[in-house]
């Protein structure tokens, strides 16, 4: 199936993210006519009112997410399976520490380790209530969702 998806940041109007996927080749003649961005951003802009606003969803992490966060905390180590997440700094922890609370942590070879999914879930749950679109802090957050939304496909 061909598409195109233009994902715009909403805090400054900017193109944040631009995909493709055609399952055939496609030229065209010439770029002729086609909007600058600038231009494409005033005509979302003149036609659609989208209130921009936030919502706080608390989601409380499990029991076995709690303790790898605690002990994360404590030790500034961490393993997970046969993977090891170490902080060397207060810094380093505290960054190691928001990407637990999101789920997943990068280790020390720079994969993804996942630790628990009670916030995709919760994540989940509210994309199906509101049916709107949601800004991530992590890009781990945005890797996992990608993950689970296949996963569950399946």
């Amino acid at each position: 199936e061909n598409s195109l998806q233009v994902a715009i940041d909403i805090t400054d109007g900017s193109i944040s993210s631009l995909s493709r996927s055609w399952t055939e080749d496609v030229t065209f003649d010439s770029a002729g006519g086609i909007l600058s961005e600038d231009a494409a951003l005033d005509a979302w802009f003149d036609h659609f009112d989208l209130p921009m606003g936030y919502l706080q969803i608390p989601v409380a992490l499990d029991p076995k997410a709690e303790r790898a966060y605690r002990k994360l905390e404590r030790e500034m180590l961490l393993e997970v399976d046969e993977q090891t997440i170490t902080a060397s700094t207060a810094a380093v922890l505290n960054g190691k520490l928001l990407q637990l609370c999101s789920g997943a942590v990068y280790d020390v070879d720079g994969g993804v380790a996942e630790i628990h999914r009670c916030k995709l879930e919760a994540f989940l749950e509210t994309v199906e209530r509101l049916h709107g679109e949601i800004e991530f802090q992590q890009k781990e957050e945005l890797f996992s969702v990608d993950v689970m939304l296949y996963m569950n496909e399946m």
